[in-house]
C-alpha cells in the first residue's frame, strides 16, 4: 500500500504523526464500520466523555457527504476537521459550501 501512494514522504509523516499521537493517549483512535446510519454526536456521547474541542477526522470513502449537514449544524463541538472527500469533481459546490458554512463568521 505504501508503495502506490503519491507523495510518500506526506503519508509516512501523517502514519507517524497519529502513531505518536496515539500512543502518548494525546487522541483516541475510533475505528467504526457503521451498520446503520448513525449521528456523529450521537457517536461521541457513546464513546467519548466530551463533547466539545474535537478533532474531526474523517476517511469514509464516498460517505463523508451523508454528514456535512449534520456537521453544520454542530460545528461549535469541533475544534479542528480533517476529511479525504472522493468524487471532488461531481461534488465540489457541496464542499465549498460546507467550507463556507463553517467559517467562523458564518452563522
Amino acid at each position: 500500500m505504501f508503495f502506490k501512494k503519491r507523495d510518500k514522504l506526506r503519508y509516512l509523516y501523517n502514519a507517524l504523526l497519529f502513531n505518536y499521537l496515539i500512543r502518548t493517549k494525546r487522541c483516541k483512535h475510533l475505528p467504526l464500520w457503521l451498520t446503520k446510519e448513525q449521528s456523529i454526536l450521537d457517536l461521541l456521547k457513546t464513546n467519548f466523555k466530551t463533547q466539545k474541542n474535537i478533532l474531526l477526522k474523517l476517511d469514509i470513502e464516498g460517505s463523508e457527504y451523508a454528514f456535512l449537514d449534520e456537521i453544520v449544524r454542530n460545528k461549535k463541538a469541533f475544534r479542528a476537521m480533517v476529511f479525504e472527500f472522493h468524487d471532488l469533481d461531481k461534488k465540489h459546490e457541496l464542499v465549498h459550501r460546507f467550507i463556507d458554512q463553517c467559517h467562523p463568521n458564518s452563522n
